[in-house]
């Protein structure tokens, strides 16, 4: 989903699908924040129980309010340009995910790598050190 959004594949003129690999380097889906949203969420869930879960709340909940409103824009009110709702079902989605995952009570689980190595004496990297 996070490729749909951060490709973009729809004509300015028209609205219409346009699947152009160009669209990968140059389009407008990183100036709107329906499509930056989900961008940024699929990072911090990448990042999931190390993240400070009120970023997730909130950017979550902002992304539903705005999928909300774009689904129902684009389904209902403009059914024509139906492929613009298409393109703002990952901001909907995945701004669900981000806010559900952000109320969750999950905590950062320790590394096992570190008490392993200790055990067979292995020297330990710098970044697992600062872990």
């Amino acid at each position: 989903m996070e490729v749909a959004a951060f490709w973009f594949p729809v004509n300015s003129q028209t609205a219409a699908p346009e699947f152009n690999p160009v669209y990968f380097v140059a389009n407008e889906s990183m100036v709107t924040s329906c499509m930056l949203i989900p961008v940024i969420l699929a990072v911090l869930l990448l990042y999931f129980p190390r993240v400070n879960p009120v970023t997730l709340r909130v950017t979550g909940f902002i992304g539903i309010i705005f999928g909300l409103i774009n689904v129902l824009t684009w389904f209902v009110l403009n059914p024509g340009m139906w492929w613009m709702g298409v393109m703002h079902l990952p901001l909907l989605i995945v701004s669900s995910v981000g806010f559900t995952a952000g109320r969750s009570n999950l905590k950062p689980q320790r590394c096992r790598l570190r008490r392993q190595r200790r055990a067979w004496n292995l020297p330990l990297p710098g970044w697992i050190i600062r872990m």
